[in-house]
């Protein structure tokens, strides 16, 4: 007889500082399936900084909407030490 096992899912949390910036207007109408500004979006930034962790710099660029597709994407990561 099959025996059934339940796994535990530990708990944890993140604390992270969080800034976004992109080619378009205010509020990124690319976030909500618009279209961009200026029909591109370029020079799009993301960056994620887990205090005394880890920095993650993600840079994105679309050639048109980013929900067309076709975007690439350049992830930096930076790992500390913890004091």
């Amino acid at each position: 007889m099959p025996s059934s096992t339940t796994t535990q899912i530990p708990k944890w949390n993140i604390k992270t500082d969080y800034v976004k910036t992109c080619s378009c207007d205010y509020g990124c109408p690319c976030n909500f399936n618009g279209f961009p500004t200026c029909g591109f979006c370029r020079a799009g930034l993301e960056v994620m900084a887990i205090p005394s962790l880890t920095v993650l710099i993600l840079l994105l660029r679309w050639p048109k909407a980013i929900h067309e597709g076709n975007g690439t994407a350049q992830l930096f990561v930076t790992v500390n030490q913890i004091p």
